[in-house]
């Protein structure tokens, strides 16, 4: 009984000192709680053109636009269990303010910077607000701030955002800060992210001995006192108006022995070795020695894109994250037909690479992934391959496009109510105003990724899930150019009430019949210039009776050689062009043919037309009335030559089918001179007789004879008389 009650007794010690052992080991070392699975759904992606600052689209002078297709990285982290404290260690020399990539050191270390702090406060949930903490620190000579805990964001990216860079730099005293700051934290993990650009120029402690320094002299530096002094005198110092920096050791723009770097080390091994869960060391400029400082995990970035990668990474093993990698874009941009490539043959080429981080600053991305088309299948791919997309960093790859012919060509056709031929060019105002060209089909431009967990940075087995989403269908308004047809009457009135005009280009694309009536004789409609553009040409088939087709007049269109109603119209922009079409009323002349009955030509006959006039005939007895329209009209002859007698009035009747009638009667002697026709008619006057001249033998004779007759008729008529008594 007591042999079993010792051995339940050392069964229970041992228990407890393996207890006590984790729980130490827990202490030492706390980890954050088993994640709870979530789903990121499909990542944010996008296709669009690019704009100007101002809203408006850019296109060069060619008509190309800016395509751009884009993927959003996001991560999030599930609630935790056990409490996270998060200390960001910022350089704020004056070295931060150096180019880096596009960007300066410290904007890049800023927006990268909240966007790791937004994915570590996503721990905390609803029910509870302190799963995780942030602070920050700034040094430069010393250091500048040290905030407060904080498990708001927008506090603490208004920290971040606040920093300026200024002074040298002080990795240890950074590091002391941290320390006293992880030392007192008591229910958590504590993690210390450490950034720097430079070697460290300043430290706190007086690490060396009298022997190991050389007194200097005073000097003039830049117009400043620079004053060294023994060691066992106090602190190495220099005197400086503008930056002050007494009480810290070192020579401000080197560390030649290397003791400002030994300082900052003494602290980082004592972090390593157990005061914090992890330090980690980013390198974002000429710190040469980082990657020999104590760490638990060292980051060389020497881009933006690299500093993301670093701080994501970072967040990663801090946090049980779910990310998206196998990004794998596809688009058939250019399988329409209203927008090809700008490459021979309507290929794309020319791709272009760009990052943009959780702060909206943008930078080139030298070292991306290289998109690739494929003109058989016409399909633009973008492979991303086994990178992670980082939390909040939007991934482009930008290439030029251009609208085809036949955009424009539809977009007129749909502006005049007619059927287009692609289905990706709609009408989106009632007025055909607007006209939009999607850039790809409906179906097929896709983005493929894939899901997945961390856990301390380490991807876990079976957490992949797969995923599609579709790109969006961006559209691009195409301009509609616009025809004014107009008649113009050269007569009196009109030759109807409406007519028709018709409107055709030389490739047979557009054909279209356009009636004008009579209230404006003038009518707009929609034709299509574009980047090859048509030719065009407008014809009257049929002319009113009584007019005749006098001309064209372009304005607006390049003429096509010598057709006068033919002319070009090409261009990327909404133009205006116009095609004048006037006939001309037709007007006759009438001759007269003035004889005697002999068939004489007799001039000095002097005619009268109604409306037009008198005329006297000449020397070959014709006389012309021209500019006659069709109608009635009297003609009378007012004067005759001597010795012909004066016939009455006659009536003229020219009809609007060019015929014409003399006093009833068809004349059908015409021709045509100088391009007018004419109608003849020959008027004969009848010569009176002679009367006897004065001095002659009169009158006389003719009466004697003309008496004797009588006389001699009586007489026979008397006698015949008498034999019948």
């Amino acid at each position: 009984m007591h042999s079993s009650n010792r051995h339940l007794r050392v069964i229970l010690a041992a228990a407890a000192f393996a207890l006590m052992v984790l729980m130490v080991g827990a202490l030492l070392h706390p980890v954050l709680a088993q994640a709870e699975a979530i789903d990121l759904g499909a990542p944010l992606v996008d296709k669009a053109f690019a704009k100007n600052q101002d809203g408006s689209l850019q296109v060069d002078e060619e008509g190309n636009y800016t395509l751009q297709l884009s993927v959003t990285g996001k991560s999030q982290s599930t609630s935790t269990s056990s409490k996270a404290y998060v200390i960001f260690v910022a350089d704020v020399s004056g070295s931060m303010k150096n180019r880096y990539g596009d960007t300066t050191r410290l904007a890049a270390a800023k927006s990268s910077i909240n966007a790791a702090a937004q994915t570590i406060l996503n721990q905390n949930s609803a029910a509870d607000q302190t799963l995780a903490e942030v602070k920050l620190i700034t040094f430069s000579t010393r250091v500048v701030n040290n905030y407060d805990w904080t498990n708001g964001i927008n506090t603490f990216k208004s920290q971040v955002n606040s920093m300026t860079a200024e002074g040298g730099t002080n990795w240890e005293a950074a590091l002391l800060q941290a320390e006293t700051e992880a030392t007192s934290i008591t229910d958590g993990a504590v993690y210390v992210i450490f950034v720097s650009d430079g070697e460290p120029t300043y430290r706190l402690s007086q690490i060396y001995s009298d022997e190991d320094y050389e007194k200097y002299t005073a000097t003039r530096w830049n117009g400043r006192e620079r004053v060294w002094v023994y060691p066992n005198e106090g602190p190495l110092y220099y005197d400086d108006k503008n930056n002050d920096v007494t009480g810290v050791y070192g020579e401000g723009d080197a560390d030649p022995k290397g003791w400002n770097f030994a300082a900052a080390n003494i602290v980082a091994d004592r972090l390593v070795d157990g005061e914090v869960h992890a330090l980690y060391t980013i390198n974002v400029g000429d710190a040469e020695s980082m990657d020999s400082l104590a760490a638990s995990r060292h980051f060389e970035a020497s881009s933006p894109t690299e500093l993301q990668s670093a701080l994501s990474a970072i967040v990663s093993e801090i946090t049980y994250a779910y990310s998206y990698k196998n990004v794998l874009m596809t688009d058939y941009v250019t399988i329409g037909d209203t927008v090809l490539g700008v490459a021979d043959g309507g290929g794309v080429s020319g791709f272009t690479y760009t990052i943009t981080d959780a702060g909206g600053n943008t930078t080139t991305w030298a070292d991306a992934p290289e998109a690739s088309y494929d003109p058989s299948t016409k399909a633009v791919t973008w492979d991303l391959g086994k990178m992670v997309l980082q939390n909040g960093t939007t991934y482009t790859v930008s290439f030029k496009v251009r609208l085809t012919q036949q955009a424009f060509d539809d977009a007129a056709k749909l502006a005049n109510g007619q059927t287009a031929i692609s289905s990706n060019v709609v009408k989106v105002s009632s007025d055909g105003s607007d006209i939009v060209a999607y850039a790809n089909p409906s179906a097929g431009n896709t983005v493929a990724y894939t899901q997945f967990m961390t856990e301390n940075g380490v991807e876990q087995p079976d957490s992949e899930k797969d995923g599609v989403v579709d790109l969006p269908r961006p559209e691009l308004t195409v301009s509609t150019s616009t025809l004014t047809l107009t008649k113009s009457w050269n007569g009196s009135g009109t030759g109807a009430d409406s007519l028709t005009l018709h409107v055709e280009d030389s490739a047979g694309v557009f054909s279209q019949d356009v009636v004008l009536v009579g209230s404006s004789w003038t009518k707009t409609i929609y034709v299509a210039a574009g980047p090859e553009g048509h030719s065009y040409t407008v014809t009257e088939p049929s002319v009113p009776a009584g007019w005749v087709l006098e001309g064209y007049a372009l304005t607006g269109l390049i003429p096509s050689g010598s057709d006068t109603n033919s002319g070009t119209l090409k261009g990327l922009n909404a133009q205006s062009a116009g095609v004048t079409v006037t006939n001309k009323q037709i007007k006759y002349a009438f001759r007269i043919l003035k004889q005697g009955s002999d068939g004489a030509a007799l001039s000095g006959a002097i005619f009268s037309v109604s409306g037009s006039g008198s005329q006297a005939t000449g020397e070959d007895g014709l006389v012309t009335f021209g500019q006659l329209l069709p109608g009635t009209y009297t003609v009378a002859e007012e004067k005759v030559p001597s010795g012909y007698t004066l016939p009455g009035t006659h009536t003229l009747v020219i009809s609007i089918d060019g015929t014409a009638t003399w006093d009833g009667i068809e004349i059908t002697n015409t021709g045509v001179d100088q391009g007018v026709k004419y109608f003849q008619t020959t008027v004969t006057n009848e010569k009176i007789a002679e009367l006897p001249k004065t001095g002659g033998i009169g009158i006389a004779p003719f009466a004697v004879v003309g008496a004797a007759l009588v006389i001699a008729g009586g007489l026979a008529l008397l006698k015949r008389e008498e034999k019948g008594h």
